[in-house]
């Protein structure tokens, strides 16, 4: 959801503006601020469990939108009860991935540097960030709550597997599948340290990293990563379940 609106008449009398963060800031109209606005997925937990965690968690995706005042807001305003002639919502279907079986739950995602958004410069209409010629490589680490041994390294766009890395015993070098694979370095390290000798494979988090170099003898100027999936398993003898 994008906006949610009021009218009154054809007149357009108050606006919301969602983001993935929630909905009513910023809004427009005498009493928007008096007025809570969110998205919600009314969906049981069977049916969502498939589907891509992160779009779930995103406080303007879902299959309806909640409009309420508290009683105490619609005392400062002096009013008894308030009324609503007509709700417009505004949005876009959202793209759902399916879940890959033996997906791990990342915890936390960070990168090296800013990614910029090029898309009004380069004519693309998507939500897509995108690596400068100004700096010299890009690192991107991805974390998990417990050590894992990584079969495997995808990426996505929307729907669709874009490259994919295998991981054994001895690291994630190669076999790779996708146009610009062999250019990325993918590795699996271990922040938080282990007693335990643990296979090149294990660890808990995967580094992900090109350097402009390798990126600029595919003639690109950037390039641009949509969603990264991590498929592994915890390692043996750890009687776990993956989240």
């Amino acid at each position: 959801v994008d906006q949610v609106m009021s009218l009154d008449a054809d007149i357009y009398t108050h606006t919301w503006t969602c983001t993935e963060s929630g909905c009513g800031d910023p809004c427009e109209g005498r009493m928007c601020q008096y007025v809570d606005v969110s998205v919600f997925n009314g969906n049981t937990a069977d049916k969502n469990e498939n589907s891509s965690r992160d779009e779930r968690s995103r406080g303007n995706c879902g299959n309806g939108v909640k409009v309420s005042m508290s009683k105490q807001n619609a005392k400062v305003l002096g009013y008894d009860f308030f009324e609503i002639t007509e709700l417009a919502v505004f949005g876009r279907q959202q793209i759902q991935r399916q879940k890959v079986d033996g997906e791990i739950l990342v915890q936390s995602a960070e990168q090296t540097i800013t990614l910029k958004d090029l898309g009004p410069q380069l004519g693309i209409n998507a939500k897509r960030r995108y690596i400068s010629d100004d700096v010299s490589s890009w690192n991107l680490k991805i974390s998990f709550e417990n050590v894992h041994c990584i079969d495997q390294v995808l990426s996505f766009d929307e729907t669709v597997r874009t490259h994919s890395w295998d991981c054994f015993e001895d690291g994630c070098a190669t076999p790779c599948e996708g146009f610009m694979c062999k250019n990325f370095v993918v590795s699996v390290v271990n922040k938080g340290g282990r007693d335990t000798v643990l296979a090149t494979n294990c660890g808990d988090a995967v580094e992900i990293s090109v350097s402009v170099v390798d990126q600029k003898a595919l003639g690109f100027d950037f390039f641009g990563v949509s969603e990264i999936v991590v498929i592994g398993r915890h390692p043996a003898g750890e009687n776990q379940e993956l989240e």
